[in-house]
């Protein structure tokens, strides 16, 4: 069992929402919020639409113990939440909470539990729930070479601790993704060679 979601799940994943209604365009950026960014469940659900810069492309978030952070994103997030305020820029709105319910008024956590449990009732999508997505986003950023430390502020960690359980999970990744270079493999074929 894997404690990520691989690339092929969250193309998957991503897949199950488009940006043909607000609730799907919602749904989709929740969603990538959580991936671009490991963002917890109730950081989502406390986000303002005055915590996020668009133009330079980051968040503050409101963590744990109302510590401030800043996080980044990246241009495919930044494309889904312009199409997101394009949506809730058409609605009245007395909120400056980011995400909305059908009524037009803020999530809760629970908002987001039953998007997850709609989901998991999909074939292939047993094993998804939110906090998997905020693992997924801090192994891959530990794979692609990311610093344990960047990664600790990122995700709102108070200690390095915490962030390290994500080098075991890279290096898995490693193993899995990478060629393998056994040492038996290389002396059996220049055995065949000889």
């Amino acid at each position: 069992m894997t404690l990520k979601n691989t690339d092929v799940e969250v193309k998957n994943l991503l897949a199950l929402y488009d940006n043909t209604t607000i609730l799907n365009c919602r749904n989709r950026t929740v969603i990538m919020l959580m991936l671009d960014c490991g963002l917890r469940l109730a950081e989502v659900v406390n986000l303002k639409c005055s915590d996020i810069d668009m133009n330079n492309r980051y968040i503050i978030v409101n963590g744990k113990g109302s510590k401030q952070r800043v996080v980044p994103f990246g241009s495919s997030l930044h494309a889904q939440l312009s199409a997101y305020y394009n949506y809730r820029s058409n609605i009245t709105v007395v909120f400056d909470s980011l995400f909305l319910t059908q009524r037009n008024a803020p999530i809760t956590n629970n908002t987001i539990k039953m998007l997850f449990a709609r989901i998991k009732k999909k074939k292939g999508f047993s094993r998804i729930y939110p906090h998997l997505l905020r693992h997924t986003f801090a192994t891959n950023f530990v794979y692609n070479g990311g610093n344990l430390e960047v990664l600790r502020v990122l995700m709102g960690h108070s200690t390095i601790n915490i962030a390290q359980i994500y080098i075991h999970l890279a290096a898995q990744m490693h193993l899995v993704n990478d060629n393998y270079n056994s040492n038996l493999d290389k002396l059996l074929d220049n055995k065949k060679t000889e």
